[in-house]
């Protein structure tokens, strides 16, 4: 081979599983959530209006989340050399660019509760009018009953 002074490093296939999964947590992370999210989605329709915020589903990626934002925050480059191989690698710029991207799932399960809470409090709401207008129509049949009743005895009393 050549001897020009530069070191080449053989990375195995085991090593090379080790440090695409190391640099993978938040991504790996991100996919659990956004199926424990789907699922729970996915449940909303079977269970119409039964479905609560503390489904085992929704509380295990709730619970995930916090260790992905970790993870993101604690990850400090992105591939197998700190820096990307970058001569320059103090710079501000390379530390941002090499950085992972934001976990979108974190989005994702901002945006399900936010949904999940708004649906939740409008159904409620629903269900106060449907049943403030049930108790308006039984008020209004006692009423109606009270009013004929009232006529019948003003008929009675007349004929007396």
């Amino acid at each position: 081979g050549k001897d020009d002074g530069s070191v080449s490093a053989v990375v195995t296939g085991a090593e090379a599983v080790k440090l695409i999964f190391g640099d993978s947590y938040c991504e790996i992370l991100g996919v659990v959530i956004s199926s424990l999210l789907s699922y729970f989605l996915a449940l909303s329709k079977v269970t119409v209006g039964m479905l609560e915020l503390d489904n085992w589903s929704y509380m295990l990626s709730s619970a995930l989340v916090p260790i992905t934002l970790g993870l993101y925050f604690h990850t400090k480059h992105l591939g197998c050399f700190p820096g990307g191989g970058e001569d320059d690698i103090e710079s501000a710029e390379a530390e941002v660019e090499d950085r992972h991207q934001f976990p979108v799932v974190v989005i994702y399960h901002t945006i399900v509760t936010i949904a999940f809470w708004f649906m939740k409090s409008g159904m409620q709401q629903c269900e106060e009018h449907v049943n403030l207008v049930d108790d308006s129509i039984q008020d209004f049949a006692r009423m109606d009953e009270k009013m004929k009743l009232k006529k019948q005895l003003k008929s009675r009393a007349r004929r007396k």
